[in-house]
C-alpha cells in the first residue's frame, strides 16, 4: 500500500503551481505518490502540469470544464491509494521534512488527523509570521481558544472550538478511511468545504495533533478563493451551520445546539450589515437574499 497520497488539486494556478509541485516532490518521507488534479484551467496549469507525465509517482488527472474545489479534491481522493491523505492546494508549499514529522506525530499518538504550523507567503515573499504559532500573524489570531492560543491537548475542546470557526489546517493529513467511512468533500460548498470536513471528522470522534514547527507556507495572494469574497464566505458559513444543524444534530449536545444556533445567528448578522454597507441599491440587496434564500 501507498503510505501517502499527496492531491494537488489545480485551476488556473500557473503562477504557483510549479512551486507547489515541487515542494511534494521534495518530501523526505518513503512510499508516496502525487496525484495533480487539472480542473479545468484556462491558463498554463495543464501545459505546466503536463511536464511531470513522466516522473515517477506523479499522477495526472482533470477535466475540461472548471467543477469546483470540492470535486477536484474528491477525483484526486479517489484516484489514490494512499493510508494517508493530504490537499496541497495548487499555490501553497511544503518544506521537505513536513509530511515525514506529521505522519511520525499521528502513528505516535494513535491520531487519525495531523499537522504542521505553517508560516505566511504574501505572494512570493516569504515571511516569519505564522498561523498557528509564535510569531502570529495578526490575521489568524483566532485560530485556537484559550489564553495563550495554543492548540488543546484535549479533544472535546478541539470539537468545540472546531464547531465555533476555529479552522484546523487545511494542510492537515488525514487517514484516508475517514473519508470512506464518513463522507467526501460536499459539493454545496465552494470555499469553506474544509470546515464542514474538520467538523464531521471531529463529531465523529476523530482525534487530531499539531507539530509546532513551521514546515510549510501557506500562500495569501488576492486571486486565493478564500480571500477574494468576504460575503461569499460568510453565505458559505451560515450554509454550514444550517447542515451541522439538520443533518448531524444527532451528533451534537444540546449545550452544542445552542451554541451552533447562536453563531448561525450572529453570521447572519454579520451577512446583513456587509450588505447594508456595500454599493448594492435596496433592490439588489432583495434579489440577492431571495436568490441564497435568506
Amino acid at each position: 500500500m501507498v503510505l501517502l497520497s499527496i492531491v494537488i488539486p489545480a485551476y488556473n494556478a500557473d503562477k504557483y503551481i510549479e512551486e507547489t509541485i515541487e515542494s511534494a516532490l521534495s518530501q523526505t518521507i518513503d512510499n508516496y505518490e502525487i496525484v495533480i488534479v487539472n480542473d479545468g484551467s484556462t491558463d498554463r496549469t495543464g501545459e505546466l502540469i503536463s511536464r511531470y507525465e513522466s516522473v515517477p509517482n506523479v499522477v495526472l488527472k482533470g477535466y475540461a470544464v472548471n467543477r469546483g474545489a470540492p470535486h477536484a479534491y474528491n477525483h484526486g481522493l479517489l484516484h489514490s491509494q494512499g493510508k494517508y491523505v493530504v490537499f496541497l492546494d495548487a499555490d501553497d508549499v511544503f518544506l521537505p521534512t513536513y509530511c515525514e514529522r506529521v505522519i511520525a506525530r499521528m502513528e505516535n499518538a494513535g491520531a487519525d488527523i495531523g499537522y504542521a504550523n505553517l508560516a505566511v507567503l504574501e505572494g512570493t515573499v516569504r515571511t516569519k509570521a505564522t498561523l498557528y504559532g509564535t510569531p502570529r500573524d495578526p490575521r489568524f489570531q483566532n485560530i485556537f481558544g484559550g489564553p495563550d492560543r495554543s492548540f488543546p491537548d484535549d479533544m472535546n475542546l478541539l470539537r468545540r472550538l472546531v464547531l465555533q470557526g476555529v479552522h484546523i489546517s487545511p494542510r492537515s493529513i488525514y487517514k484516508r478511511s475517514l473519508f470512506l467511512d464518513y463522507g467526501l468533500e460536499d459539493h454545496r460548498l465552494k470555499i469553506t468545504h474544509d470546515w464542514l470536513r474538520h467538523i464531521r471528522f471531529m463529531l465523529y470522534g476523530a482525534k487530531c495533533v499539531f507539530v509546532n514547527e513551521s514546515l510549510g507556507y501557506y500562500r495569501i495572494h488576492p486571486e486565493g478563493n478564500s480571500q477574494k469574497d468576504g460575503l461569499a464566505n460568510y453565505i458559505e458559513n451560515i450554509k454550514i451551520m444550517e447542515i451541522v444543524l439538520s443533518e448531524y444534530a444527532a451528533l451534537l449536545s444540546p449545550d452544542e445546539k445552542n451554541f451552533v444556533t447562536q453563531i448561525l445567528k450572529q453570521l447572519r448578522v454579520q451577512v446583513f450589515q456587509l450588505l447594508a454597507d456595500s454599493p448594492m441599491t435596496t433592490l439588489q440587496i432583495v434579489e440577492f437574499l431571495a436568490d441564497k434564500k435568506f
